[in-house]
């Protein structure tokens, strides 16, 4: 471990905070307008948090259905000022992304990889891994992770724990981070040759920080949830199980096939291996690669299916790991002792560098000409309800976040069982979401239900056919959607 380096603290640097300001300006700059559906429920439990409803998506159940109550507490200041929760979200995401590269930079420093470093402070802010997550929790979670480990290098072990606790309550990924610096830190000590008591003290003292902030939540949780496990974990695993859904290791294989497509991402697949191959003497660059493979395999063990935003936890250990290629090749090639290969190494380094940062920013510019096309739908859609129908009218549809957020506060009923676990009880191979939409309409009797047309025949043609009329269509041509959506009013 590198704990006893005298280099200086990250804040007595005055170029850090301005690195994190400039460099969450530029991503904001970029990122102001992308946005996607499932953080807004998260919101909706910030709204409601600042409102004075308590920690609840619908007012008066307690149900867990966020996967970051941190982002919820951070969010809720912005909703007791009165500004706007989506825009602070986006925010909070540019910041953390732009804090992760400085830790990066800082635990590169700490590991004697300054080449290393200097890379991943310029690419792991942009890389699309995490800038498409950037309105959700993924950046906050891979910030306090980050955070976490460079004071666990620092040997700030009470720290340490308190950080990486924080990070399991920004995601419960960060968890598996925690496991991992208690064995690599069991293992360390024995290389060592570490006493028993220095070991026992780190446990005392992580475990302290860890507990300090992991505890009160599991408490709170239990009592007022029922349990401290979001319901969306059990909802993941019964998409998994739908006919037609993709793996997580489907998911990723389809994420390589896509980068192989930019050159640049062919070269850093390159300095990859090659920093794979360096770290077989660099124990603590093996825990690095060591976490995202970790919290990979939890996916993969539970049976989550495919999404985007669960691939970023790999951002950092793949930054990292290339730029310890990078770094390893520079020292080999201008170690040769010719001024030749000591220019070829920094016009390589600097090469790559150009073209990567490159292909990032593109991407970077195509978030900003393509957001999700569904955004303007969702926020007309939730609008209309907030306009034309009572507070207390409850609406039953498929995908719950944007709408419900802007339909604030009328209970919402969704067909996948984020708000309501028992839905999600019946998923199967043989009961897919238009099953689950008729479960959930004979169950909650919703006064409207939202859905697409052409998708849920047997709804329409049973529970509906007499119940419910007609009464708004949002064309599918004005919003770019493959089917008109549709908006009907039940008995």
């Amino acid at each position: 471990m590198a704990g006893g380096s005298a280099r200086p603290a990250l804040t007595a640097r005055l170029w850090g905070p301005l690195y994190m300001v400039g460099m969450a300006g530029l991503l904001y700059a970029f990122l102001s307008g992308w946005i996607y559906d499932d953080p807004f429920i998260t919101m909706r439990y910030a709204l409601n948090l600042s409102s004075g409803q308590g920690m609840v998506y619908n007012p008066g159940e307690h149900t867990l259905s966020t996967t970051s109550p941190l982002l919820v507490l951070a969010l809720a200041p912005a909703g007791l000022l009165g500004a706007n929760i989506p825009q602070a979200a986006i925010g909070i995401g540019c910041l953390a992304l732009a804090v992760g590269g400085l830790l990066a930079w800082e635990i590169c420093r700490l590991l004697d990889a300054p080449w290393a470093g200097f890379a991943a402070l310029l690419l792991y802010p942009s890389l699309s891994l995490v800038t498409w997550t950037v309105s959700s929790e993924m950046p906050l979670y891979l910030a306090l992770a980050l955070a976490g480990l460079y004071a666990w290098l620092r040997g700030w072990y009470f720290r340490a724990g308190l950080l990486v606790g924080l990070g399991g309550l920004a995601r419960g990924d960060g968890l598996v981070l925690a496991g991992l610096l208690v064995v690599a830190h069991a293992v360390s000590g024995r290389e060592e040759g570490a006493p028993h008591a220095r070991y026992r003290d780190f446990l005392v003292r992580f475990g302290a920080g860890f507990a300090a902030v992991v505890l009160p939540w599991l408490l709170f949780s239990s009592l007022y949830f029922g349990s401290p496990l979001p319901a969306t974990l059990a909802v993941k695993q019964a998409q998994g199980r739908l006919a037609g859904a993709e793996s997580y290791l489907a998911g990723l294989a389809d994420l390589l096939a896509a980068l192989a497509r930019h050159p640049a991402y062919w070269a850093a697949g390159i300095f990859f291996l090659l920093g794979l191959f360096a770290a077989r003497r660099h124990r603590i660059w093996l825990l690095i690669f060591a976490w995202p493979v970790a919290v990979a395999l939890v996916y993969v063990l539970f049976g989550v299916p495919s999404a985007f935003w669960y691939y970023a936890s790999l951002a950092p250990g793949l930054v990292l790991g290339v730029g310890l290629g990078l770094e390893w090749l520079v020292g080999r090639l201008s170690g040769a002792g010719q001024p030749y290969f000591r220019g070829l190494a920094f016009g390589g380094y600097a090469l790559f560098l150009a073209g990567a940062l490159w292909t990032q920013v593109a991407g970077l510019a195509w978030q900003r000409q393509n957001p999700d096309q569904r955004i303007e739908l969702y926020r007309d859609i939730g609008s209309w309800f907030s306009e034309n129908t009572p507070e207390q009218a409850g609406i039953a549809l498929l995908e719950v976040g944007m709408i419900g957020y802007y339909a604030h506060p009328r209970p919402m009923f969704d067909f996948t069982g984020l708000l309501h676990p028992q839905v999600a009880d019946n998923l199967s191979p043989d009961f897919g979401y238009a099953d689950a939409a008729v479960w959930v309409a004979e169950r909650f009797q919703p006064d409207y239900l939202v859905l697409r047309q052409g998708r849920y025949r047997d709804l329409l043609q049973g529970y509906a056919a007499d119940r419910c009329a007609l009464v708004k269509i949002f064309r599918a041509d004005l919003y770019a959607q493959a089917g008109d959506t549709l908006v009907y009013v039940c008995e």
